[in-house]
């Protein structure tokens, strides 16, 4: 495999930007020039030329997203059926997908549609693997243990680009339960659409249209100082949790109550690691990876080995 990658990736509140980051820096240390594009590209009026452009002269493809509804998100979709046909020019391809539950059903379906519509352009997926960031949805995560995830992600971004690079062919079949689930995403991204239903805009709104901005897709926009929603929502929840003065809520189940911040977990960590013990802050990461989220402790015992194997401090 020659050393020309492309990776393009969709990311709602910033675990699969953090993620994308990550497989950029493991590329570029094995020699490799990288280009890294966001999806929110397609509808904040930047140009994509340069992307396709890249595409043309690029030996492989990386492709990450956050797991929307057991599946791919729609701009995932949108992006990759706006490629001319034979697009893929059987290029190497790897896709990544990115949840706060792992590699655990129904998530064990999210790649299978994805990699089908990359086919159907002409690419030569090899490789697929699942990464675990903190979850921003339903279940809020002990910090500690979200912070355990950040710290094994460039362990696992080493790994899976290793693997890739060496021509490791990863490919999952279809299973059973896969196949009973593939019939609930459709219903889910549907039903989606009617999330902004749900939330409501306090008298704390300052007509910043922060949120407007960094819509994913374009369905808010401002009205008289104050956002109005469209019908293109994919339930990201970058409005929600990342209004800067906290005017939006939602009644929705999945919106977790407290918010969801990466960066004040990325802050908290840092200054953790300057500590003298920062192993000692965190605590054994198993004590947190219970219930819905016991898989997690077979996840980081996988990150932790691979840091240990490669000499990388934890």
């Amino acid at each position: 495999m020659s050393k020309k990658l492309l990776i393009v990736y969709f990311s709602g509140t910033g675990g699969t930007r953090k993620a994308a980051g990550a497989f950029a820096e493991a590329f570029s240390k094995k020699g490799c020039q990288t280009h890294t594009f966001s999806l929110d590209d397609l509808w904040n009026s930047k140009p994509v030329k340069s992307m396709e452009d890249y595409l043309k002269t690029a030996d492989a493809l990386v492709v990450l997203y956050a797991v929307h509804a057991f599946d791919a998100p729609e701009p995932v979709y949108t992006w990759i059926a706006g490629l001319p046909d034979g697009a893929g020019r059987a290029m190497p391809t790897m896709v990544i997908s990115v949840s706060g539950g792992g590699e655990a059903w129904p998530n064990t379906a999210c790649r299978h549609e994805c990699i089908a519509a990359l086919e159907n352009k002409g690419f030569r997926v090899d490789y697929e693997e699942m990464l675990v960031m903190p979850c921003n949805w339903v279940f809020a995560l002990d910090d500690r243990l979200s912070m355990h995830l950040l710290r094994a992600l460039p362990a696992y971004a080493r790994l899976f680009a290793g693997e890739f690079l060496s021509g490791t062919r990863r490919r999952l079949p279809w299973r059973k339960p896969d196949i009973i689930q593939r019939t609930v995403p459709a219903r889910e991204k549907k039903g989606i659409k009617r999330f902004p239903e749900g939330i409501t805009i306090g008298d704390s709104c300052t007509g910043c249209g922060c949120c407007a901005k960094h819509c994913p897709t374009g369905t808010i926009s401002m009205e008289g100082n104050r956002p109005r929603f469209g019908d293109t929502c994919v339930g990201c929840f970058r409005c929600v949790y990342g209004c800067p003065s906290r005017a939006m809520s939602s009644n929705n189940f999945m919106v977790l109550k407290k918010g969801f911040s990466l960066e004040r977990l990325e802050s908290r960590l840092a200054e953790i690691e300057r500590g003298s013990d920062p192993d000692a802050e965190l605590g054994d990461y198993a004590q947190f990876a219970r219930g819905f989220f016991k898989a997690l402790k077979k996840y980081l015992d996988r990150g932790y080995g691979a840091m240990r194997a490669s000499g990388t401090a934890e």
